[in-house]
């Protein structure tokens, strides 16, 4: 293996003990290289724009910030704003109210996170190597300040669903902060939200308290039976497929074992089965395919259906996937995304 092919990396983590024990996981893999250490928030932004590294590892609680937020939020949203780099956190924020956090990470440009296991055994290196492998390859965007200009939006009183209406989400890499804009969107629409988020299992329970913080929504991890009720958003849990069942009940179901799982295909899918006309359906950023088979079924079942658009995507995996099979009626940046199956569902 040549140099070229590595994968480069960028370390960053303020302890000197464990920045030397991350290096030498890393360097245990052949096709990863370190290209740089940093343990504070200039030297990690210094470095990121000089040796462009395919993949930044970054720890959140660095020295050298301004002001009360954590010194490593600071060093995302600078490497994002100038160097654009798949960032991989690594964090002790969770699952106590610190992993909103690690939440706060994701929403500020960082692609994943991981929690910091007490010790790197062999299971949890090989977790942090092979994601670090599969990162770096992925696209990333410039973050936006402003909207993007996709054209004239979704006008009011657009065909709606047959009432009453009930949404599908699904997300994976960048999907945090595209959720908690869609989502936002929809607080006040009595129709209920099923969600799938492609993220580690230790951040599903603070990932629904930080949508619900943030977005204003009622958000629970699903559980299996429950009623779907209208205005409350429904978190698949870890591991566990979320599906929709006769009478708007929620299903749980570990199988099939499939690569994503939750899967957005199992949501959609039971969508399109016991949904059909009255269903809508939206698939946002994330890596691979999954969603694009279960949006296209919730079309041909006569429901409503979006894709994100590339531009405004974080990864442009899943949505592209959904809009080159044509999945989707409708492609939509993400700032009129929440606006545009607002209009369908409730027609407001």
């Amino acid at each position: 293996m040549t140099p070229e092919t590595k994968v480069r990396v960028l370390v960053v983590e303020d302890s000197v003990v464990q920045r030397a024990h991350l290096v030498s996981l890393l360097a245990a893999d052949p096709a990863i290289e370190v290209v740089g250490e940093a343990a504070d928030v200039p030297s990690a932004v210094e470095l990121a724009r000089e040796r462009r590294p395919a993949l930044v590892t970054m720890d959140l609680e660095l020295p050298g910030g301004r002001g009360p937020e954590l010194g490593g939020l600071q060093a995302i949203r600078s490497i994002m704003d100038d160097q654009p780099t798949p960032i991989l956190v690594l964090s002790v924020h969770a699952p106590t109210r610190g992993g909103t956090v690690a939440l706060d990470a994701l929403d500020a440009g960082a692609i994943d996170v991981l929690p910091k296991p007490g010790a790197y055994d062999g299971a949890a290196a090989e977790l942090l190597r092979r994601r670090v492998r599969v990162l770096s390859g992925v696209p990333m965007m410039r973050r936006r300040r402003r909207p993007v200009d996709a054209g004239p939006p979704v006008p009011r009183g657009a065909r709606r669903t047959v009432a009453p209406a009930v949404v599908g989400l699904a997300a994976s890499t960048g999907g945090p902060g595209a959720l908690r804009t869609v989502v936002g969107e929809l607080r006040g629409a009595e129709v209920p939200l099923l969600i799938v988020q492609h993220i580690h299992r230790e951040f599903v329970a603070s990932f629904a308290a930080w949508l619900q913080e943030t977005t204003g929504v009622p958000v629970e991890v699903a559980g299996h039976g429950e009623r779907a009720r209208p205005g409350i958003a429904y978190l698949a849990p870890a591991d566990t497929h979320l599906r929709l069942a006769p009478g708007r009940v929620l299903a749980l179901d570990p199988e099939p074992d499939v690569l994503s799982r939750p899967s957005a295909d199992e949501l959609l899918l039971s969508m399109a089965r016991h949904a059909g006309a009255s269903g809508v359906g939206a698939v946002l950023t994330g890596m691979g395919d999954d969603g694009a088979r279960g949006l296209l079924a919730l079309r041909n079942a006569g429901g409503r259906t979006f894709a994100q658009d590339g531009a405004s995507a974080t990864v442009d995996g899943m949505p592209r996937a959904a809009r080159e099979l044509g999945a989707a009626e409708q492609v939509v940046a993400l700032d009129r995304l929440g606006q545009a199956i607002r209009a369908v569902a409730v027609g407001t």
